[in-house]
């Protein structure tokens, strides 16, 4: 252990003399502090025998001596750092003074570069003035620019349309130019077609005028062979009176029934104006003027038939005080009627041909 501790202390001082750096103070206070851990286990081991004293002794010396060892350690790790300190301060000093020289001129840089900075954010002020305005005359031109482009697109939509239109117009002009042709050529055929018609419907109505006016001259036949044997009746009538009641009814039968017999003959007139209506309906180039002849015609017989009717009716009248004005009215009737409807035929038959003349012209 001496020999242990005499190592110890050579190597420090040799250490210390020979000037080592911090690496070697810090071993030396770690062998240290294992030396001082060391002297703690052995007097541990040792414990408090007599027979040991003298080495117990020796041992607290040598602990003495560690602590002793230990301080000075630590005194000259004061030293060693405070002249460090020194050391590094002189340094920091040079460093200093070399670095005040060194940024001298970067300051005088600085300074001139402080100035042409501040003129150049001048220049770039009234660069950015600039800018502004040609930024805000480049806005107008682009809006002018812009709106002249629209317009121009309009113009050219519109020029497009128009073509377009023109074109379009065009062809719907020569369309109807050309269906003007098919229609003109269809009004001719269509105008032959209706002279044909025409002509055709002008030969009908002739016939069927002269069918009306052989129907009305058999009708007047028979209404003046009526009128005939009522005159005949109603004066064997007023010659017969003072005769029996037997020959009263005989006579009155007699007359009721040419009455049947002219109500069966305006039937059968009535039933041939119907057909004739219905062939009319029925025939391709059936006219209207036609029908409304044949209605005319059917109206016309049939108010004559009614009124022909109620005169026979009037004159089957038993009062022998009016049989006499009776006859006149019968007879009067008659007459008028026959003259109506011959004037009615005429002015019919002048209509027909009138309208009839003036199909073609149109």
């Amino acid at each position: 252990m001496l020999q242990k501790n005499a190592c110890c202390r050579r190597l420090t001082s040799e250490n210390f003399v020979g000037g080592s750096g911090d690496c070697r103070l810090k071993d030396l206070s770690n062998c240290l502090t294992a030396s001082r851990e060391l002297l703690k286990a052995i007097i541990h081991v040792l414990g408090p025998c007599d027979r040991h004293f003298s080495a117990i002794s020796l041992v607290f010396a040598l602990h003495a001596e560690i602590y002793h060892a230990s301080e000075h350690l630590v005194c000259l790790m004061a030293e060693k750092r405070s002249d460090c300190c020194e050391t590094i301060c002189r340094k920091n000093l040079e460093e200093k003074r070399s670095i005040r020289c060194l940024i001298q001129p970067i300051i005088k840089e600085l300074q001139s570069e402080k100035i042409l900075r501040k003129r150049t954010e001048r220049i770039n002020k009234e660069l950015g003035l600039e800018f502004t305005k040609l930024k805000d005359s480049l806005t107008k031109t682009s809006q002018e620019l812009e709106n002249e482009r629209r317009s121009r697109e309009v113009a050219e939509k519109m020029c497009s349309d128009l073509s377009r239109e023109y074109a379009e117009r065009k062809a719907a002009v020569e369309e109807l130019k050309r269906q003007f042709v098919k229609v003109q050529e269809e009004l001719e055929d269509e105008r032959e077609m209706l002279q044909i018609a025409d002509e055709w419907r002008e030969e009908r109505v002739q016939m069927k005028i002269y069918e009306a006016k052989l129907e009305f001259e058999e009708k007047s036949a028979v209404v003046d062979r009526l009128r005939n044997e009522l005159e005949a009746f109603l004066t064997a009538k007023r010659t017969e009176e003072p005769e029996a009641d037997d020959e009263d009814g005989e006579s009155q039968s007699s007359g009721l029934h040419s009455i049947k017999l002219h109500i069966e003959r305006d039937n059968e007139t009535e039933t041939r104006l119907n057909s004739l209506e219905e062939e009319g309906r029925e025939s391709n180039y059936g006219d209207r003027a036609v029908q409304d002849d044949e209605n005319y015609m059917k109206g016309l017989w049939k108010r004559m038939l009614s009124d022909s009717k109620d005169a026979i009716a009037q004159c089957l009248v038993p009062e022998e005080d009016e049989a006499c004005e009776e006859e006149s009215n019968v007879a009067e009737m008659v007459k008028a009627m026959r003259e109506r409807v011959n004037g009615e035929i005429v002015e019919r038959g002048g209509k027909m041909l009138q309208s009839h003349v003036q199909i073609p012209s149109m």
